[in-house]
Parts: C-alpha cells; sequence; structure tokens
C-alpha cells in the first residue's frame, strides 16, 4: 500500500504544471542593421518641432552593429546613386537604462576616395563618440552637435536630433 501511494505521490508531482513560469527578460541589443528615419529639430518658437523625413540621401543613411563592428553606409550624388561604407571598430558603454556612449577610433575598412570632403553633418560621430539613446526596442536616437549658425528653412533651431529605427527582416 505504501509503495502505491509513493508512487502516486511522483505521478502528481511530474504532473504538476508551473502556472506562472519565471519571466525571463532579454537584454537590448544593437546588433543589428538601422535606418536613418527622421531628423527632428527644435525650435524656441511655434511650431516648435520640426521634422525633416530623410529627405534627398539622407533616407539612405543606416547603421550596421556587428559584435565588434559597425558599419555606416550613406548615399550621395544628385539622385543618390553613389554609396560608400565606413566600417569602424567600437565600444558600447552602457550610462543608464536608456543611454549609451559610443566610441569609435579607428576605422578598420572603407571604399570612401573622396575627390572632396563629403558633408558629415548628419553623421552624429563626433570627436569619436556619440550618445545613442534608446527609446524603444526598435528605435534609438543620436543628439546632434549644434553648427555656429543652426538654421533649418530659414529658422534658427536650439538642438536637433536623429531617430534611426531597426530594419525588420
Amino acid at each position: 500500500m505504501r509503495y502505491v501511494l509513493l508512487c502516486l505521490f511522483f505521478v502528481f508531482l511530474s504532473c504538476k504544471k508551473d502556472v506562472n513560469p519565471p519571466v525571463v527578460e532579454t537584454s537590448f541589443s544593437f546588433i543589428g542593421s538601422w535606418d536613418y528615419s527622421q531628423k527632428i529639430y527644435r525650435f524656441a518658437d511655434t511650431p516648435f518641432m520640426q521634422v525633416s523625413n530623410g529627405l534627398e540621401c539622407n533616407g539612405e543613411t543606416n547603421f550596421t552593429f556587428r559584435t565588434d563592428e559597425f558599419e555606416i553606409t550613406i548615399a550621395e550624388g544628385v539622385a543618390c546613386e553613389e554609396k560608400f561604407f565606413y566600417v569602424l571598430a567600437y565600444d558600447l558603454i552602457k550610462q543608464n537604462d536608456s543611454t549609451h556612449v559610443l566610441t569609435s577610433d579607428r576605422l578598420i575598412r572603407t571604399n570612401y576616395n573622396p575627390t572632396e570632403q563629403p558633408n558629415f553633418s548628419d553623421i552624429p560621430l563626433i570627436d569619436n563618440e556619440v550618445e545613442l539613446v534608446i527609446r524603444s526596442e526598435n528605435e534609438f536616437i543620436t543628439h546632434l552637435n549644434l553648427p555656429d549658425e543652426p538654421l533649418f528653412e530659414g529658422r534658427t533651431y536650439e538642438s536637433s536630433y536623429i531617430r534611426y529605427q531597426r530594419i525588420q527582416n
């Protein structure tokens, strides 16, 4: 009889399902490809914000993060037909829950052979670093340094940032 009760007890334990499985938190990762989607300007007067939706070649700028390098791909030219890339080594240091500082000081490879200096105002890597501020699992922004004359469509702006969105495969 004890043997039967013991067997029933083990059968009962093996059939019991965990009603509340443990929550497994997945950590955020920049690994993957991100499209430049918008450049946002903030003004002191109304309207306080204005958005540029990747006009001209800006919409063809993207970042691809790999484990030990990242690539910036840029299009330029009259019809954005010329594409070039930079692949750089990088480090990411987490500042807090949403902000990471990307530093990069080593060019690994590029296919760019400049005939004249390109306009890098939309590439936020300044003095070898940039803050990447996570907005969601599929979006981050980078704040841009203000130029000497921060004008957009004839208006002076106080700050500007670029929004990147994860490319969904």
